[in-house]
């Protein structure tokens, strides 16, 4: 089978838009943010006159992936677009053209409501969008869930395409956190700041709902050589799992072995062992029971070593983004293993004694990491686990 690299990069969060807001906001646990955001702003990547042909969930899709492009710089080796494709994840898709379009059928009736709205509220509108205006002709597909990159993965190494845009996209609706709010998922206690909430701390409340869009440029290994690419680093193993509690409704403690087998069958599919694994950016987003799940589960995979290898999570800063976290985590650990650093986890400052973690916290941890494990967690129970490596010659 073929090895798979990531190439480039397109982010779009509340931590910052670009890889390098971004990443320099992770660093510095949101020093230099003005606010936090619930709307991320999105970057003009089409003129007006087309931009208005799509909503805002497909634009977010598309600014991100143009920005992921051009990161890699992948368009100007021309390569072959039947062999570049896209594979894209979501929890609510499009969700204000659904609303949009379910309150004008409902107030006005069939005869007086936009066919071109309706177009709009099927999930996968953003991927024809995406790749009309870029040009992109390979296999495509959407999903659900924290699957985005580990699928991407698997079409790369069996030969299906030479590159994909992978990655997870979602926009901030406000119904969708007042219902949150009104079931007591959500973060309650914190000071207005730019942390969103307390991942890993002693005091974590819950889970904080925000927007963004997180989108890789995957490449084969071999493809990506003939081109001389910039490497960021390398994708080795995917596993998946599924819990019964999503993390937003884990209130209580919950079982850990789906966490824990998604991690086992990640390393088996790597061919490599726990010990092999230099630190692990966690899916924790400041629930209570889904935080102390994982850091259960590492315990159980990594055994005595669960209680000295660094961890870190970016959600203090991105927050839930539902179906684009998994893939923000990812983007998280990429830039870990080519920087050779691991950012601080925003949000913790108290430890919480029953989790018995090595949480980066204060400030970065610079280190040799060639093997990083990474978790997703998202909003209907969905668990994915990936190990990133360094490039060769990098460690």
């Amino acid at each position: 089978m073929k090895r798979v690299v990531v190439t480039g990069m397109g982010i779009l969060s509340s931590a910052g838009v670009g890889v390098e807001q971004f990443w320099n906001a992770l660093l510095t646990a949101g020093r230099g943010i003005a606010e936090p955001v619930r709307k991320v702003e999105i970057p003009q990547v089409l003129k007006p006159g087309l931009a208005r042909r799509m909503d805002r969930f497909s634009y977010m899709t598309l600014a991100a992936g143009k920005m992921a492009l051009e990161d890699s710089g992948i368009l100007a080796a021309e390569p072959d677009l039947n062999r570049v494709g896209t594979v894209f994840t979501t929890a609510y898709g499009a969700l204000a053209s659904n609303v949009e379009f379910a309150r004008k059928l409902l107030t006005a009736g069939p005869n007086l409501t936009s066919p071109t709205v309706f177009a709009s509220t099927v999930a996968n509108a953003c991927i024809g969008h995406t790749c009309m205006n870029l040009g992109l002709k390979g296999a495509s597909t959407m999903l659900m869930g924290s699957s985005a990159v580990g699928y991407g993965f698997d079409v790369l190494r069996a030969g299906r395409a030479d590159a994909l845009l992978a990655g997870g996209i979602e926009e901030y609706h406000e119904s969708v956190e007042t219902s949150f709010r009104q079931k007591g998922f959500l973060e309650a206690g914190l000071e207005p700041g730019v942390v969103v909430c307390r991942p890993l701390d002693k005091n974590r409340q819950g889970v904080a709902l925000r927007e963004g869009a997180a989108v890789l440029v995957m490449e084969t290994l071999e493809h990506a050589e003939a081109r001389g690419a910039n490497i960021l680093g390398e994708v080795r193993g995917y596993g998946g799992g599924f819990s019964a509690i999503s993390p937003e409704r884990a209130v209580e403690p919950i079982d850990s072995k789906s966490f824990a087998d998604a991690m086992l069958t990640a390393l088996a599919d790597a061919q490599i062992t726990p010990e092999q694994i230099d630190a692990v950016v966690m899916a924790a987003g400041g629930s209570r029971g889904g935080d102390y799940a994982e850091a259960m589960a590492l315990h159980d995979v990594f055994g005595e070593r669960g209680r000295t290898i660094p961890v870190t999570t970016s959600k203090g800063l991105t927050g839930e983004a539902m179906g684009a976290t998994a893939s923000m985590g990812i983007a998280t650990a990429i830039l870990a293993v080519a920087h050779q650093t691991l950012p601080p986890t925003a949000g913790y400052a108290e430890a919480d004694e029953r989790l018995q973690l090595n949480v980066v916290a204060g400030t970065q941890l610079s280190g040799e990491y060639r093997y990083v494990l990474v978790n997703g967690f998202d909003i209907g129970g969905n668990i994915a686990s990936l190990v990133l490596a360094a490039k060769e010659g990098q460690v």
